[in-house]
């Protein structure tokens, strides 16, 4: 937070929406333009929870296969 100068609410969210990467969520806090790709929001995370192979599908065209193999990890950890 102090690297940032953001809350702490500013840097959860941040954490939360890059699947617990610290490194791209401090590049996001530092410079939220910057072109990291698209970040997770919770539609996004329902949509994968829903289990549906087409939806999954779609979302490894707008998060990559790597992104979405981390966000499962990620949400799994998180329950």
């Amino acid at each position: 937070m102090k690297q940032t100068g953001q809350d702490l609410i500013s840097v959860t969210k941040a954490l939360l929406r890059t699947s617990g990467d610290f490194s791209a969520a401090l590049e996001h806090l530092l410079n939220p333009s910057s072109a990291l790709g698209p970040l997770w929001c919770r539609s996004d995370d329902g949509l994968l929870l829903s289990g549906d192979p087409g939806v999954r599908q779609k979302l490894q065209e707008k998060y990559s296969e790597e992104g979405v193999a981390k966000r499962v990890a990620f949400l799994e950890v998180e329950r």
